[in-house]
């Protein structure tokens, strides 16, 4: 398939608008962003926000706007690095920080095990 085509097929998007009992198809480019959009961020639009009315559902959007952009350009940042691709999800680094933190406090008490039997460990 051409490259064109594929791109246009990914990247740009229509809505349909019905203004005055016409219905308008408008195109729009999709922010290259949103190739980095979690599934996480998309959850919480779908089952967070208030879907009662368009304007809930807008209002809901702009006003979290602003951490799902930091979001998106940390998952880009991540994916720039080799084999950073996979770590598209945060709860993979939330996963791998605990089990650091585990690792870390298992091999401080291993290493001071013997001031632990005898009671040498002094409170902070």
């Amino acid at each position: 398939m051409n490259k064109t085509v594929k791109f246009f097929r990914k990247w740009i998007r229509s809505v349909e608008i019905v203004k005055d009992n016409v219905i308008s198809t408008c195109y729009f480019q999709m922010p290259f962003y949103f190739k980095y959009l979690s599934q996480e961020i998309k959850d919480q639009l779908i089952n967070k926000s208030d879907r009662s009315s368009d304007q809930e559902r807008l209002k809901f959007f702009f006003n979290n706007i602003d951490g799902y952009k930091v979001q998106m350009k940390w998952i880009k940042k991540f994916a720039k690095i080799k084999g950073g691709q996979y770590i598209t999800r945060w709860q993979i680094c939330r996963l791998i920080c605990l089990v650091l933190v585990m690792f870390i406090n298992i091999g401080y008490l291993l290493y001071h095990k013997s001031e632990f039997a005898e009671g040498s460990v002094t409170e902070l």
